[in-house]
């Protein structure tokens, strides 16, 4: 994600200063000569970094720096803000942890005032009234030291003899129920001890339905014993997204009585909007995590499930059981595949952005449209706002990246990309995250040897060795070499045995729309968004996962295939060449990668039945 390519750019970055890989230097940077926040952000298309900025040739800069990509590119470690700058007085005294917290500008004190004067009341015991009262700092003892020893001890001094011993004090042994001598200073009477631990604590347990903390009625033997306050610090959702669900989905409903068509969500660190095949708003609201589960929405209406990920060629694939709004989550994807009990998904995101791109099928959410008339009424925009991802945001010529959506001084939340007009006005923002003009995807690892390829020589027919980037992998190119290998006709048995799938078309351009492929044991029809036959032949398998298609024209299409096991549904990845008229005419893709983005290819992921729960009756 975001946060963690912003993480890879600040250890690069922190290596080149280490090993002195420094080729410049700030001095053409117009913000650099101002030291001052407040004086910074005064000055057009200047922002200051809590930390000094590194450019891109590895060189240390200042706070203040300019947000302007046509000159020296940086990034900033630390929060950025075009906004007025914070007040030096805002930190305050948490009385709980006694520790000092940043607050509101203005509502606190100076940190090293703060560090001075936080810390935690002392007692001394008032001898004649037998009760501790606070004393100055450097002097007495905690509330409970004080209250255990204040007034116990009989005292005698000077010549009136020896001082008595200590009376002994007593604590409860939680565990066990009853009370042991304690050393001396601490607990306290055996009358006052045993008035509360007659008896062992109860331990709580969170009621996941009503996020409400009980007494645990059945406790397993030998468990911990879990008090009222540890409960409940974990019996609440997490605002947190997971990272496998971040992304931009197309998918199918495979529960009973499901809606024939794709279906499409996006999810952001913020909420997860659904829509169903018509259009229409399925959820919307913000992700929490509870254990292993997934809710959204708010408390009044959640919708809680579960989820499970796998990396398919070029997608990731999400399987997704919730169940029925307002409902607790099902205990497993077969109990929510049944009609009633809730909903079942199967979608797929994008793994690599240059050979697959979903944006389109969600371009214009509801969301969107609703954001840009709230933007509308506003005087002043940030113009970079409509840029999506990193790469974008930072080849504008004002613009920066921000890990997380940034804060406009209005107080509205804004996105990524953020910076100045191309007139120099500015919307003042703050960025909590990390700031970048830096292309902040991801670091792509040290590339591993390219691995041997193989072309036909059509006289011999044999295989022989390519340069890197041509022919194929040994085995496709042994099983396809040679105009008298026959193909075996059949459908393999894991494809046949399911005969229906539902999938999606997933290369560039694709077409929307949910496909079916049906097949036997030795044919196939696929049929198109509107249920019309986009190809129809007879099967054939090769090595090396290839699976042709001979349609009643005469002509192939060959392809690959790879099956996956999911919650309830097998994976079938299915990357189709381009038609050719002759068996021994090899127009096949060199892999799924090369189908994805191939004119006259196409790909899919198409889904069927492997569990007793799921039926698909088209």
């Amino acid at each position: 994600g975001n946060t963690e390519a912003m993480h890879q750019m600040r250890v690069v970055l922190s290596l080149l200063i280490l090993c002195g890989i420094v080729f410049g230097g700030p001095e053409d940077d117009p913000c650099s000569k101002w030291d001052d926040c407040t004086v910074c952000v005064s000055n057009d298309f200047c922002g200051w970094c809590s930390k000094p900025v590194v450019y891109s040739d590895g060189d240390l800069g200042m706070n203040c720096a300019a947000i302007d990509n046509n000159a020296d590119k940086w990034y900033c470690g630390g929060s950025f803000q075009t906004q007025t700058c914070p007040d030096p007085h805002s930190w305050e005294c948490n009385n709980e942890t006694y520790t000092c917290d940043p607050t509101f500008p203005g509502k606190g004190k100076l940190y090293e005032d703060c560090v001075a004067n936080c810390v935690a009341p002392t007692y001394e015991c008032d001898e004649d009234t037998l009760t501790c009262e606070k004393t100055i700092p450097g002097r007495g003892a905690s509330l409970f030291v004080c209250e255990s020893t204040c007034g116990v001890t009989a005292s005698a001094s000077g010549d009136e003899g020896p001082t008595e011993a200590p009376a002994q004090t007593y604590v409860c042994n939680e565990a066990l129920g009853k009370c042991e001598e304690a050393e001396p200073g601490f607990g306290s009477s055996l009358e006052v001890c045993e008035e509360d631990c007659s008896e062992i604590p109860p331990s709580f347990v969170c009621n996941r339905i009503d996020m409400k903390c009980e007494v645990n009625e059945n406790p397993t033997p030998g468990s911990p014993t879990i008090s009222l306050k540890e409960c409940e610090i974990g019996c609440k959702p997490a605002n947190v997204t997971p990272a496998d669900m971040l992304g931009d989905w197309r998918g199918l409903q495979i529960s009973h009585g499901y809606t024939v068509g794709e279906w499409k969500a996006e999810i952001t660190q913020d909420q997860a909007i659904v829509y169903d095949p018509s259009g229409t708003l399925f959820l919307k609201g913000p992700i929490t995590t509870f254990n292993d589960e997934i809710w959204v929405g708010e408390k009044s209406g959640m919708f809680k499930g579960r989820i499970s990920t796998l990396l398919a060629p070029q997608v990731k694939v999400l399987t997704w059981a919730m169940g029925n709004q307002g409902d607790s989550a099902p205990v497993s994807f077969d109990q929510a595949m049944y009609e009633g009990n809730g909903n079942v998904f199967v979608f797929a995101s994008c793994l690599d952005p240059t050979g697959c791109n979903f944006g389109q099928a969600l371009k214009k959410t509801k969301e969107l449209l609703m954001h840009e008339q709230n933007i509308a009424k506003r005087d002043v925009v940030d113009e970079c706002m409509q840029f999506p991802t990193c790469s974008e945001c930072v080849s504008q010529p004002n613009c920066g990246w921000c890990s997380v959506n940034v804060k406009y001084e209005d107080k509205s939340t804004g996105r990524n990309c953020a910076g100045y007009n191309g007139d120099g006005t500015n919307l003042p923002f703050y960025c909590a995250g990390e700031f970048s003009l830096l292309d902040c995807d991801p670091i792509p690892p040290p590339p591993s040897p390219a691995p041997q390829t193989y072309d036909c020589n059509v006289e011999t027919g044999e295989c022989e060795k390519v340069p890197p980037g041509f022919g194929t992998a040994q085995d496709i190119c042994e099983a396809t070499c040679g105009k008298d290998i026959v193909p075996d006709e059949g459908t393999p048995d894991v494809i046949a045995d399911k005969k229906i799938f539902r999938g999606l078309q997933i290369q560039m351009g694709y077409q929307a729309g949910e496909w079916t492929a049906k097949f036997s044991d030795t044919s196939v029809t696929v049929y198109d968004p509107s249920f019309n036959v986009a190809m129809e032949g007879t099967v054939y398998t090769r090595p090396g996962n290839q699976l042709w298609v001979k349609l009643s024209t005469g002509e192939w299409v060959k392809g690959l295939w790879q099956q996956q096991s999911a919650p309830e549904s097998l994976v079938l990845s299915w990357a189709w060449g381009r038609k050719t008229t002759a068996e021994g005419e090899i127009d096949l893709p060199d892999n799924f990668r090369n189908a994805m983005t191939s004119e006259g290819m196409a790909e899919f992921m198409f889904l069927a039945c492997q569990s007793d729960a799921c039926y698909f009756d088209h």
